[in-house]
């Protein structure tokens, strides 16, 4: 214990009972109090002698404690005078505890004349002396057992005894307001308050009639009337060193408790030694730890491993039910109790073992434990013990109970709720029905345990309950759980994630987590959904370069499949149009519907519009192939393309019969066409099947509103050629078209100077020279001579030469033309005599070029000029 620094003051008589010396100066209260408690309490007989006695007693202050032995003062001037020396100590010094029989031997050895000094205790545990156990048991009772009050004892054999085994006993809060003295004739109070012991003699009795505390007398035998008299008594006095400390399991008296914390610990190390034998006895511990004013942790926490062998043994000794109640009240006491991991485990084996041996009993205890605050780890407990049995064959049971209750064992264990969703479908309506109604704290706790076991299209009405409590990172995870676990499998759950992910604005997010998955039914459901014809979403499919173009393809296959035709028009308008082609062509043959029906909305001929139609045509048939392969000449008549000409002759030859021949010519001879490939697009037409030639010679009206709508002759001689071929043709089946075609082309061709526009000449000058032939009067489409002659051949003759005269055509053209116009003698001869002869000799000399019988009538011609 240390040494301890005490002071004194000795009193005694001088002019009165007086303060004689002291090594300290202390308040004015505190000097008071010893001043009158070093006095003896209550007037002596006459004659009448006792031994130096104790007082002990706390200061007013509450700074200092006394402890002081008076004597007898045998010298004093008059009877009844004493002397007393007091050891004054500090406060927390003494509810240290200090060695209180070395102190009163200490005063002794001073004895009551020496001048009071400053001293040192060296509390070395000094040999006590020894009381009687017996003798004190209602003493015992009356301070720790009963209700508190002063006591006093009468005729004790070693009051000085008893009193330093107490003091050295009680714990620091007790030593540090207890007040005793082992000798006083009449009752004693310091700060307002009786001593709580006095020790008296039988004589004085009357002396405390009004004495409102206990009074006892050792010399009659009093039997024991509470179960730790004896135990309290053996450790106080029988004891080798007194300590109640010892059994403070607590800790409660060394940090301030009472007698009834006392009891308490009393109470807790009988119930601790009944462990072995009684599971009820863990009961008991944990009502006394959670009693006290600040809960017990610690003391909890040293049970730990007694409460987990309690749960096992009750489990084994008490019926199911007993055993149920047993753990509930365990748990229910445990609330808010993290335990030990260790002990938990065996608590919740215990359960679980309890569950398996008895489901029918378990399932009838969840309302119980169910109510309980504590519910959590016996709820888990009975919900694993059932997963290892036949749920099926548990049906009717776990039908019987509430939806609450059947929730609440469902979120506290995993394998059951897999078990119960999986096995029980019929449940998932009821549950969620539950959850939507439930408090927040149970709808939070559903989420995080249900959320896992939520997979298939069975389990979709939970999953409307609880998808929307999810936020931001919820939703993600939920995403890649369900990814992990069976990609996206439930459409229904899909679609309600897709709500969830829409109402937080996280769909671009949850495209992303869900494109990273393994293609499959699921996850491209999923995917396509999420995407969705909007122009944002399928622009967001096309940029996504971690994604293989074959499942692009999918899935935009998906989307415009699920579209109503109207709405393929406005997504044929996007800018993003040729690549959602392209993606779709990537898979021909399973997409030439979707195809057909895109191409009807989309009007420019890009470069992907044309390679789709190329993809796709091998795999059409019926009115989509004539659909697309109408397209694709339309397509490929506007511009370059590998085997262009090949292509389209293919074309022509499969469907030219279904073709519109006008529209053919108007495309493949559009001003926005080069002239190059006009030029071959005239060569197709000519060169087309028989059958589908005839259809361009029967529409040579819009053959010739093409050609003249161009502009230009810049599709070359040959073009020429070509146009020239199908015009001179036309009037074999549709002779008025023919003349009608020539004559509206041919002031066109007139004005050209270019090589290129003799073929046309050739064949557009003649019919109307019949024409003129015909009539006195020209018919309104021819008026574009100017007729100043009664001879409108001759004004039409003139006209061609000398309009030939100062252009690029070849002779062999303006010989043809003279021929079929059937008056070759004279333009050739007009030519001739307007210094034109070369040009004669040169039609002479290429004379083989030109076709039968006009080259004959050709050659008879210049012959004769």
């Amino acid at each position: 214990m240390g040494t301890t620094r005490l002071e004194q003051q000795l009193h005694g008589y001088r002019q009165g009972h007086e303060l004689i010396s002291t090594s300290i100066k202390l308040s004015k209260n505190d000097q008071n109090s010893i001043d009158r408690l070093s006095d003896v309490a209550g007037p002596l007989r006459p004659g009448q002698k006792f031994e130096s006695y104790l007082t002990l007693y706390p200061l007013p202050s509450g700074e200092h404690y006394v402890v002081a032995r008076t004597w007898q003062d045998f010298d004093a001037p008059r009877a009844g005078c004493v002397r007393t020396r007091s050891a004054i100590l500090p406060m927390e010094e003494w509810v240290k505890g200090v060695d209180v029989m070395e102190l009163a031997s200490k005063l002794s050895a001073e004895g009551p004349r020496s001048p009071a000094t400053t001293f040192n205790l060296k509390n070395e545990r000094s040999t006590l002396p020894t009381v009687e156990p017996s003798q004190t048991i209602e003493l015992i009772e009356a301070i720790f057992l009963e209700e508190r009050k002063p006591v006093v004892v009468f005729d004790a054999l070693s009051p000085e005894a008893i009193t330093v085994r107490l003091f050295i006993a009680f714990w620091p809060s007790f030593r540090r307001q207890f007040a005793a003295t082992t000798f006083a004739l009449s009752p004693r109070s310091v700060g307002g308050r009786n001593f709580d012991l006095i020790f008296s003699s039988r004589d004085a009795r009357s002396r405390f009639s009004d004495w409102e505390g206990r009074k006892i007398d050792v010399r009659k035998e009093a039997n024991p009337r509470h179960r730790w008299s004896i135990q309290i008594a053996e450790r106080v006095f029988g004891a080798e060193w007194p300590s109640l400390l010892k059994v403070d399991a607590l800790g409660e008296l060394s940090s301030g408790g009472a007698e009834a914390d006392l009891r308490i610990s009393l109470l807790w190390n009988e119930l601790h030694a009944k462990l072995q034998h009684s599971p009820n006895a863990a009961l008991g511990l944990l009502d006394i730890a959670n009693s006290r004013a600040k809960r017990n942790l610690d003391a909890i926490r040293t049970l730990e491993p007694a409460l987990a062998d309690a749960a096992k043994r009750a489990v084994v000794q008490l019926s199911p039910g007993d055993a149920w109640r047993f753990l509930y009240a365990l748990t229910e006491k445990l609330r808010e109790i993290r335990l030990n991991l260790s002990a938990a485990k065996v608590i919740r084996a215990a359960a679980i073992k309890l569950a398996e041996r008895n489901p029918e009993e378990a399932l009838a205890n969840v309302p119980i434990v169910s109510s309980g605050k504590g519910q959590q780890l016996l709820l888990g407990a009975i919900g694993e013990g059932l997963s290892h049995l036949g749920l099926p064959g548990l049906a009717g049971t776990i039908a019987k109970l509430p939806p609450s209750e059947l929730l609440l064992l469902l979120i506290n264990n995993g394998a059951f709720a897999e078990a119960t969703l999986q096995t029980m479908p019929e449940f998932a309506e009821r549950l969620a029905s539950e959850i939507e109604y439930s408090s927040v704290a149970v709808q939070d706790k559903a989420r995080r345990s249900l959320l896992r076991h939520i997979v298939r299209d069975e389990d979709a009405p939970l999953a409307k309950v609880l998808f929307p409590l999810l936020d931001e990172q919820d939703l993600v995870n939920e995403a890649k759980w369900l990814a992990k676990i069976n990609g996206y499998a439930s459409q229904k759950i899909a679609r309600v994630l897709i709500d969830r992910a829409a109402q937080l604005g996280q769909v671009t997010v949850l495209r992303d987590i869900v494109s990273d998955a393994r293609s499959g039914p699921g996850a491209d459901f999923l995917l396509s959904s999420l995407v969705g014809p909007s122009e944002d979403g399928l622009a967001w499919l096309i940029s996504k370069h971690d994604l293989s173009d074959e499942r692009k393809s999918l899935l935009v296959s998906r989307i415009l499949s699920e579209v109503k035709p109207n709405r393929i028009r406005s997504i044929a308008a996007y800018d993003i149009a040729p690549d959602l082609l392209t993606l779709l062509a990537v898979d021909p043959a399973s997409n030439v519907e979707l195809i057909d029906a895109f191409l009807r909305e989309v009007k420019q001929n890009s470069e992907a519009v044309v390679r789709t139609l190329l993809n796709t045509l091998p795999h059409a048939t019926g009115e989509s192939q004539t659909r697309l392969s109408r397209r694709a000449i339309e397509a490929l008549l506007a511009q370059e393309w590998p085997d262009r000409q090949a292509i389209i002759e293919t074309l022509l030859a499969r469907i030219g019969h279904k073709i519109d021949i006008s529209n053919i010519i108007r495309v493949g001879l559009s001003k926005a066409v080069p002239g190059i490939i006009a030029a071959a697009n005239i060569n197709i037409f000519n060169n087309a099947p028989e059958d589908t030639r005839v259809r361009f010679l029967k529409n040579v009206e819009d053959l010739g509103r093409a050609l003249t709508a161009r502009g230009t002759i810049d599709y070359g001689y040959q073009g020429s050629e070509a146009a020239a071929a199908l015009l001179w043709d036309a009037s074999r089946v549709n002779p008025a078209g023919f003349v009608k075609a020539s004559s509206s082309l041919l002031p066109f061709v007139l004005k050209s100077v270019r090589e290129s526009a003799g073929p046309l000449i050739a064949a557009a000058f003649p019919p109307v020279y019949h024409e003129l032939k015909k009539a006195d009067e020209a018919p309104d489409f021819l008026r574009f001579f100017l007729f100043v002659d009664w001879d409108k051949c001759k004004v039409a003759r003139h006209d061609l030469v000398d309009q030939f005269l100062v252009s690029d055509w070849r002779g062999t053209d303006i010989a043809l033309a003279a021929s079929r116009a059937g008056d070759a003698v004279r333009i050739l001869r007009r030519i001739d005599k307007l210094g034109g002869s070369a040009v004669i000799e040169t039609v002479a000399e290429n004379i083989s070029t030109l076709p039968e019988p006009w080259r004959s009538d050709i050659a008879q011609a210049i012959k004769s000029i």
